[in-house]
């Protein structure tokens, strides 16, 4: 009966297989850490904020960074909608911005591609504090995100 089939492996053996494997997993270490430092990413620009008679509003468009176009419906945005500080007043903009519940969020979708480099429509959000008496100003925190290009929260403070 030969080692192997006993079980036994020889140390030339285990070198020789750890000759091998070292470039293996150093390969396959390092293709995710590749792969996610070439995801392509979403960024934003923003006017506002602006009072709205004790309402504030910010007009946000996003821009596709990536290398192929964003499907229609693709790019989602999301605000949660249970905050004690704020409430969600509405929104306008773009006729491709669609609203959507989403229970504890309310959230709405941009349908219309978007190629690469180009910008959403313009989005605006209106926004509310929920008493007068707050001492500081909220700031509530909207999410874009798209598969493939990860997501960007976009801090607003309220006036």
């Amino acid at each position: 009966m030969s080692d192997l089939e006993r079980g036994v492996i020889s140390r030339r053996a285990l070198v020789g297989a750890a000759a091998w494997s070292a470039p293996v997993i150093a390969l396959a270490v390092a293709a995710p850490l590749a792969s996610a430092s070439t995801t392509p990413q979403l960024t934003y620009r923003v006017s506002g904020p602006t009072d709205n008679n004790g309402i504030t509003s910010y007009v946000i468009w996003i821009t596709n960074d990536g290398t192929t176009a964003l499907a229609a419906g693709d790019l989602i945005a999301d605000l949660p909608a249970t905050e004690p500080d704020y409430f969600y007043s509405g929104y306008s903009g773009d006729v491709a911005w669609r609203y959507g519940d989403g229970g504890e969020s309310v959230v709405w979708f941009f349908a219309a591609p978007i190629e690469p480099g180009a910008e959403s429509g313009a989005f605006i959000i209106y926004l509310g504090r929920q008493g007068p008496e707050q001492s500081s100003p909220p700031t509530a925190v909207i999410t874009f995100s798209a598969p493939g290009r990860g997501s960007v929260s976009i801090p607003l403070t309220l006036l």
